[in-house]
């Protein structure tokens, strides 16, 4: 997939991202939109559960006050005193008398409560009926009051169809002895409820068909259909052409569902579904082709761009007139051309460099074959004048010469610009030794370097330049015992070999007054890799010291700015630090 794309012409990946692009906006719009749309229905939704619970407090008031009266006849000291003597007394007069008030109290308390459509008071001597109640009530009572079984005394609310039926028994407390007296069983009209409910709200949409469950039971419908909500959790949902809300009083328990009519808010949905559908599509092309024009016209330049190319690349000459189009541009194609101009001209300059170059180098390798001649006629000089002082058995001269030879073929060996630390130490040993046959006793240096230091590599005659300079500074400068040393001191990625002396020393700032100012000067020294005869012969002449701006510039180059000598004045002598890294 991903060398697909890459290999796909610019033109056509730009239209692919334009159509992501599309297709990118038309899905986040059509989110966007569902939403809203989702937005919306909750918003019905939750208005909806609002007059839900609203009829559920209604309700729940209701019932309060139904339960409130039925206590109020449980509590009520003279009906109670009636209905024992009701019980217990013959029919006498006494027990005629108690009927009838038992009968006015009762019925005075049916006619208080307006949602009791009937009622009655069970005894087991005799049954008060109040309301429209069958003739053959008495086989219906045995359910409800079976439902007061094991309860104390509470008030049961049992549910039937349409309506919900009170059930509570009336006791007798005397003392801590309690005795049955009978049972309050009334019919509540659970319609005539929500009719109330109804006319509290006069802005009740026309349309508004709820359903009341308690469990599998309906308590109030006014759709034809009611036996469908129950199956549903709470929350919403869409039906056909209707949005319906399922919701379950806290206060109640009972699930209530409104049903609302949502069939032209659906079709005017689908409507703007197409309609944003089609214009997207509208979009889209219009996208698409006016971005073809566009790239086209960005295309066409590119394109002259990469001809350009080909043909410098095949060594035709570029029409500089055709940059002169392009300098005044200010967009990203007006750089990439002056920038090709730009390239193509430096790339000129530096094939003429190359061309003056290789002349240049045919020249230094003739030169080269020619002094390579000298050192070879040196050397063989060096080794007949040894064999001569052997012969004359003048073996102090034999020696100076056989190391002066040694010396003279590492220093002029050209092949390798960087040795070991070790193998630049044996070129400090042999000039030391030839420095002691002139200064005797008056000369001591010590070398204290680890093994693993000399597995470093170092530039070519970095340290012999330092002792030189240790040994002119000091035994010239005066008349004690010129002492030497050569160590080491690990950090954490350098290590720093030390070359410290007991002489007299010079300023800290000696970088600067060895004339290191300049780039120039530092490509002119790396480049022509001056040895250590020239340097020296240079510093000891003028004093310019020569040899160490080398030596601190060869060693920056082969490793970094943060190497190179570093100068410390000690209280009876000096320091001149080489810092090379650890990790090479």
């Amino acid at each position: 997939m991903s060398s697909w794309l890459l290999n796909l012409k610019l033109k056509k990946k730009a239209i692919l991202l334009i159509l992501v692009m599309v297709f990118g906006l038309f899905l986040a719009e059509t989110l966007n939109r569902q939403n809203a749309y989702g937005e919306y229905r909750l918003q019905i939704f939750e208005k909806d559960v609002q007059i839900l619970n609203i009829y559920g407090n209604y309700i729940d008031t209701v019932f309060d006050k139904i339960e409130g009266i039925a206590y109020s006849i449980v509590g009520d000291q003279e009906l109670q005193e009636d209905l024992v003597c009701i019980r217990d007394s013959s029919k006498t007069s006494e027990y005629y008398s108690s009927l009838k008030d038992a009968n006015d109290l009762l019925r005075a308390y049916f006619r208080q409560e307006p949602y009791f459509s009937s009622m009655v008071l069970y005894m087991d001597s005799y049954l008060f009926k109040y309301g429209n109640l069958n003739v053959d009530i008495e086989d219906e009572l045995e359910g409800y009051i079976d439902a007061t079984e094991g309860k104390n005394g509470r008030t049961q609310m049992i549910s039937e169809e349409g309506k919900i039926v009170l059930v509570k028994e009336i006791r007798q407390s005397i003392g801590y002895e309690i005795s049955h007296l009978g049972y309050i069983i009334a019919w509540v009209d659970f319609s005539a409820i929500m009719e109330d409910v109804k006319s509290e709200f006069p802005g009740e949409p026309v349309d508004f068909r709820l359903s009341i469950y308690d469990g599998d039971i309906c308590l109030y419908s006014n759709t034809s259909y009611p036996e469908y909500f129950q199956r549903e959790e709470d929350g919403w949902y869409i039906d056909q052409d209707d949005l319906v809300t399922v919701h379950t009083s806290p206060a109640l328990g009972y699930t209530m569902v409104i049903r609302t009519f949502y069939g032209d808010i659906q079709k005017q949905i689908r409507q703007v579904y197409i309609n944003s559908f089609l214009i997207s599509l509208l979009v889209s092309a219009a996208a698409v082709l006016l971005s073809d024009l566009a790239i086209n016209y960005v295309i066409r330049d590119l394109d002259n761009l990469v001809q350009k190319m080909d043909d410098f690349g095949m060594g035709k000459l570029l029409d500089q007139g055709g940059e002169q189009k392009y300098r005044s541009r200010g967009d990203e194609i007006g750089k990439l051309y002056r920038h090709f101009y730009r390239m193509t001209s430096d790339y000129k300059k530096l094939m003429d460099k190359y061309y003056k170059s290789k002349i240049l180098l045919k020249e230094m390798e003739f030169s080269y074959l020619q002094k390579q001649i000298q050192p070879h006629f040196l050397y063989n000089t060096l080794s007949a004048i040894s064999w001569m002082a052997f012969a004359n058995q003048d073996t102090e001269t034999a020696n100076m010469v056989e190391i002066l030879g040694r010396m003279m073929r590492m220093i002029t060996d050209a092949q390798e610009p960087m040795i070991s630390v070790e193998r630049d130490l044996q070129i400090v040993e042999d000039y030391v030794k030839i420095q002691k046959l002139r200064f005797g006793n008056r000369l001591n240096v010590e070398i204290k370097i680890s093994e693993m230091t000399k597995s470093l590599l170092i530039p070519k005659i970095t340290l012999q330049p330092l002792v030189e300079n240790s040994i002119i500074h000091g035994l010239d400068k005066m008349i004690s015992r010129c002492e030497i040393k050569i160590y080491e001191r690990k950090e954490e990625d350098i290590t720093e070999i030390i070359v410290e002396d007991n002489g007299p020393g010079f300023g800290e700032d000696i970088l600067e007054r060895l004339g290191l100012e300049n780039r120039e000067e530092k490509d002119q020294i790396a480049e022509e890799g001056k040895s250590l005869s020239e340097t020296s012969g240079e510093r000891d002449s003028g004093g310019s010291g020569v040899a160490l701006r080398n030596i601190h510039i060869r060693l920056q180059y082969a490793f970094s700015e943060k190497y190179g000598l570093v100068f410390r004045h000690l209280e009876d002598g000096m320091q001149v630090v080489v810092r090379i890294p650890n990790n090479q």
